[in-house]
């Protein structure tokens, strides 16, 4: 794909027209086929992001969702507002204390 061809000057022949030709080429490595294919397919780019988008919520889940879903009342969540209408934020508590 990336060839850069390099002749050494020597005596003409009559075929040829180059004697001691001598090429020299410069092929990309590996990794660097796979990037120059990977930005031309749009939906690889999106499906990428998205992972990152995921991977990024896993590592703040425990801010997101601070109790987990089998979380009873001593954990601190009562189970009967599972599935209750929307309640007030709450940021202070009765003393004016942030939480």
């Amino acid at each position: 794909m990336f060839w850069v061809h390099e002749y050494e000057q020597g005596d003409l022949d009559e075929q040829t027209n180059i004697i001691g030709k001598k090429e020299k080429y410069y092929s990309a490595s590996q990794w660097t086929l796979v990037r120059s294919r990977f930005r031309k397919n749009r939906l690889a780019i999106i499906g990428f992001w998205f992972l990152m988008f995921l991977f990024f919520i896993s590592i703040f889940a425990e801010f997101l969702a601070p109790y987990p879903p089998s979380a009873g009342s001593k954990e601190g969540k009562n189970r009967k507002y599972t599935f209750g209408p929307p309640q007030i934020v709450h940021i202070f508590n009765e003393e004016e204390k942030f939480k």
